[in-house]
């Protein structure tokens, strides 16, 4: 049986994102060199934040997500799509010297 699309009205709710854009990434997100490898997690856990991207890529809701890891809040789900949001919006160059 084929999961159904993801579907996340809060977030195309613009007046909810901008509301909810106030929580700080940096508070939720952090990124330890003594834990998971320097991997950026969850703050206070040891979630990475690739693990709450992975289940969302898969089909899996918030809720679900929720259901999984107790320990985890919507606010911190939206931090790690923030996250996402933020590091593919980076724009840099490499020069590869051949």
């Amino acid at each position: 049986m084929r999961r159904p699309l993801i579907r996340l009205p809060f977030l195309t709710d613009y007046d909810f994102y901008q509301k909810h854009r106030a929580i700080s990434m940096e508070t939720r997100i952090e990124i330890n060199s003594e834990i998971c490898n320097g991997r950026p997690i969850i703050t206070g856990t040891r979630i990475t934040v690739e693990t709450v991207l992975s289940y969302l890529s898969a089909g899996d809701t918030v809720d679900d997500i929720i259901v999984a890891h107790p320990v985890l809040t919507r606010d911190d789900i939206l931090a790690c799509i923030d996250y996402a949001r933020r590091l593919s919006a980076a724009r840099s160059t490499v020069s590869l010297i051949s």
